[in-house]
């Protein structure tokens, strides 16, 4: 009895101010209804509007790639620095807040920075003349303004993977490892067999909360 005491508020705010809202959206959803006059049942027809819509669609679509480019690319680039990081290496800790920080710094201060980087001479034009090669209107260009957005956003984001995988990595038991080694595993072995089962509650937080970080406006996975 004391436990449900206990959980009593939580599940109360639950259903209050998640489950009801919900359901009551659910319904208005079927609906039409411009928060004046009652609601009048149409069925599916806001659905069907919203399918056929041309912007609709080209937004679905926009975020899909922002999502999936996004997730595929940062949670691998924050396993990959954590495993790095996880090494006896000097200045550790430096290294691990430097990759943190830009996930602590404004989102608008990170777009006026990326978008002095992607301007026409900007610093990332700059580094291709020097190569020889020619400039571009990242942030103009339809075709790479949306990938220009995902570099950004894994940019911003990966430090928090980083983190949470080097957390994960420090708490596998050591003893693991060298029975791998004692038997004879490799880097590549003991990456497969130890490592990454070690960390398969720890990948499936990461691309939970980063696929639906990444799926809503002005924010990012981890």
């Amino acid at each position: 009895m004391p436990g449900y005491v206990l959980i009593a508020p939580a599940v109360l705010a639950t259903v209050v101010f998640l489950l009801i809202p919900m359901i009551v959206s659910a319904y208005w959803s079927l609906t039409e209804y411009n928060g004046i006059r009652p609601p009048r049942f149409i069925g599916l027809d806001n659905y069907v509007a919203l399918l056929t819509d041309d912007h609709f669609l080209g937004a679905l679509q926009n975020t899909t790639f922002f999502v999936v480019m996004g997730m595929a690319i940062g949670p691998l680039l924050g396993l990959a620095s954590a495993i790095l990081l996880n090494n006896s290496l000097r200045l550790r800790g430096l290294f691990r807040s430097a990759f943190f920080l830009p996930t602590m710094v404004s989102l608008v201060a990170v777009a006026a920075v990326w978008k002095m980087l992607y301007q026409d001479q900007g610093l990332i034009n700059d580094v291709l003349g020097t190569f020889g090669l020619p400039g571009h209107a990242w942030l103009n260009d339809p075709t790479t303004a949306l990938p220009a957005v995902v570099v950004t956003s894994i940019w911003q984001g990966f430090g928090f993977e980083t983190v949470v995988f080097l957390a994960a990595l420090q708490s596998i038991p050591r003893e693991y490892y060298d029975a791998a080694r004692v038997d004879g595993a490799g880097a590549w072995a003991q990456f497969r067999n130890v490592t990454l089962p070690g960390l398969r509650p720890t990948i499936l937080f990461v691309y939970v909360i980063g696929s639906s970080a990444a799926s809503r406006p002005s924010t990012r996975s981890s």
